[in-house]
C-alpha cells in the first residue's frame, strides 16, 4: 500500500500471522472494511456461486510487528 509516496506493508492479524509475525501487544490496528469472497448459503438459488461482502477489519503495519516466539 502506497501511503505519503512510501511503500509500507499493511496486513490484518491473521496476515502476519502467516508470515511468522504478530503485533507487539498494546498496539492497536487501523480499523478498515475489506471485501470478503463467501460462497453463498443453501437458501440461495446457486449455492456454490462466489458473493463478496464488507467486513469490518483492523490492519498493522510493519513496525507494529514482531517474530514469533517459539
Amino acid at each position: 500500500m502506497l501511503i505519503y509516496g512510501k511503500d509500507i506493508p499493511l496486513h490484518t492479524f491473521v496476515g502476519w500471522h502467516n508470515l511468522g509475525k504478530i503485533p507487539r501487544k498494546g498496539q492497536h490496528g487501523i480499523p478498515t472494511k475489506l471485501w470478503k469472497c463467501t460462497k453463498g448459503s443453501k437458501n440461495d438459488e446457486d449455492p456454490k456461486k462466489e458473493k463478496f461482502i464488507l467486513v469490518k477489519s483492523y490492519l498493522f503495519s510493519a513496525d507494529q510487528v514482531e517474530d514469533i516466539k517459539a
